[in-house]
């Protein structure tokens, strides 16, 4: 049951990361050419793209959890009602993952993987214990929590280590 309540909130959440895919796609090759030309140009685009992905991706949490309840009677039928409370927080997931793909794209120009790995090894970790101890007080909501932290820690490594790429 609880399986069903996750899959139908993230069923409707998962059309909507296609959208920083396709602007982290497509300003990648721009953001590369920029690093070797002008590190001043480069900085302003990532600050710029920064502040639409977030505008976008709160943007779209607002409508997802203002029309919550229309979306997922519509698409689902009331038997997933009980999704709605899933759907909205599982949608503030798009807040991280809006900048997710994109500060990655950004860690490759800079030829910094390993930070890339490091930030998904430590999701991991946040994912499991959070998830474990979350669970325990507000069950199956708390695996959606969890996954929402660790999407959280994730942006927030990789700033902190483009910040330190970057004035090192």
């Amino acid at each position: 049951v609880y399986t069903g309540l996750f899959s139908a909130a993230n069923r409707l959440i998962e059309p909507i990361i296609v959208i920083p895919v396709i602007a982290s796609t497509a300003l990648f090759p721009v953001i590369s050419s920029l690093y070797r030309e002008s590190q001043q140009i480069m900085t302003n685009l990532f600050k710029k793209s920064l502040r639409i992905l977030f505008l976008t991706s709160v943007f779209t949490v607002i409508i997802i959890n203002i029309f919550a309840v229309k979306m997922m009677l519509y698409v689902f039928g009331s038997e997933y009602s009980n999704s709605i409370t899933s759907l909205r927080i599982l949608s503030l997931s798009l807040i991280p993952f809006f900048f997710k793909f994109f500060l990655e794209r950004f860690i490759l120009v800079l030829n910094k993987p390993r930070v890339i790995i490091s930030s998904y090894i430590g999701s991991i970790f946040i994912t499991i214990i959070a998830g474990f101890l979350l669970m325990k007080f507000i069950g199956y909501i708390g695996a959606i929590v969890a996954l929402v932290l660790s999407e959280f820690f994730i942006i927030c490594y990789n700033f902190a280590s483009i910040k330190k790429i970057k004035n090192a």
